[in-house]
């Protein structure tokens, strides 16, 4: 096992040099460059239908967001699930304060891109994945998910450390001081190290 882990260890390490301690990019010694990455907001986008015409205004938000609506959007439980959700107060309470924390993820998005410049520097054969943001009800457990050609940020898991609501759900205070704009982007990258470079049955 520590031969396995060693690898993967250098291999984050490298990654995230391109990122400094306050979580800004560091100029990029890599030759590659990429479109600079757009995150798509689904959990803002989601949050801001009228509840009371969830169907209708599903349609519109379909095209762009296929990976969490799929094709049965339009099926009544699919509707009544879904505005049962952005219902919710406390949903609804963490989704605003997360839209008041980051009115634009332009440093996030700025960063990423250099990072995933940098690990394709090592790994040109990659792609750089679609990348979504969301509300997960502070799944704080999973703050980001790669799935090899999507990631998804749960942009209620980076709302700062004091932010109250955690205190209330008892997470712990070592999880809480990671739970900041300054991790977005390294917890991406280890996020896609782990899934991309260690073995499937270390996972």
């Amino acid at each position: 096992m520590k031969n396995i882990l060693i690898p993967f260890i250098l291999l984050v390490a490298v990654i995230l040099t391109g990122c400094g301690s306050d979580g800004n990019s560091n100029t990029n010694s890599s030759d590659i460059q990429i479109e600079e990455i757009k995150i798509k907001r689904y959990g803002r986008d989601l949050f801001s239908i009228d509840p009371g015409n969830v169907g209708e205004e599903l349609r519109s938000l379909a095209g762009d967001y296929y990976f969490f609506l799929g094709d049965n959007y339009t099926d009544t439980l699919s509707i009544i699930q879904i505005r049962n959700y952005i219902t919710d107060p406390f949903l609804v309470e963490i989704a605003g304060y997360s839209s008041t924390i980051y009115p634009d993820l332009n440093t996030v998005e700025r960063d990423l891109t250099g990072a995933f410049e940098r690990y394709l520097s090592y790994y040109p054969d990659e792609k750089v994945p679609d990348i979504y943001s969301y509300i997960s009800g502070v799944d704080f457990e999973h703050p980001v998910q790669y799935l090899d050609t999507v990631m998804i940020i749960a942009l209620d898991c980076y709302l700062g450390p004091e932010y109250v609501p955690y205190q209330r759900l008892r997470i712990p205070v070592y999880r809480a001081r990671r739970m900041q704009e300054t991790f977005i982007v390294p917890d991406c990258m280890r996020e896609v190290a782990r899934v991309k470079h260690l073995p499937s049955y270390c996972l």
